[in-house]
């Protein structure tokens, strides 16, 4: 079940734990959404297979946060790619990888989340929605409500 935790920018924030169980993730219907995703070292080995849920899920954007902030983005761009070979679109069609999610990774956590918030977006869809993912053992809802707050009275992460 997902926590709503509040709105920035116009745009639901919800929180959900993993705890290396997919079936919450697998059973909410997600649409016009930007994966916050956080793991560490211990989640390594379930990525692939929450990349792919997600991408089942349509998301259009996924910021990576947490130890294994580069490995998501770079899990979830494997598992793009590995999707247009199969369907045979890439290398093929230099328009392949146009509708698909665009990844990034940041290892400041409060920058990742305000650029999930504030920057992510998508050239046709408007963006309704962030689901902050947390995979690991760690408890992040207080900080991200603590984000919340601060970012809807302005503040901005450092340069």
């Amino acid at each position: 079940m997902t926590l709503k935790l509040g709105h920035i920018n116009n745009r639901a924030i919800e929180y959900l734990d993993i705890n290396d169980d997919m079936s919450n993730l697998t059973s909410i219907v997600l649409n016009n959404w930007v994966l916050f995703a956080i793991a560490d070292k211990e989640q390594m080995p379930i990525l692939n297979k929450f990349a792919e849920i997600c991408l089942d899920s349509n998301v259009l954007y996924v910021c990576g946060a947490g130890e294994l902030a580069s490995e998501i983005d770079t899990e979830f761009d494997s598992a793009i790619v590995n999707r247009m070979i199969d369907i045979g679109e890439w290398p093929n069609n230099s328009d392949a990888f146009e509708d698909t999610a665009m990844t990034t990774f940041h290892s400041d956590f409060d920058e990742g989340f305000w650029f999930a918030t504030f920057v992510a977006a998508h050239p046709t869809i408007i963006i309704k929605r962030v689901l902050v993912a947390n995979l690991t053992q760690h408890d992040y809802s207080n900080r991200i409500i603590e984000l919340i707050e601060k970012f809807n009275f302005g503040w901005l992460p450092p340069d």
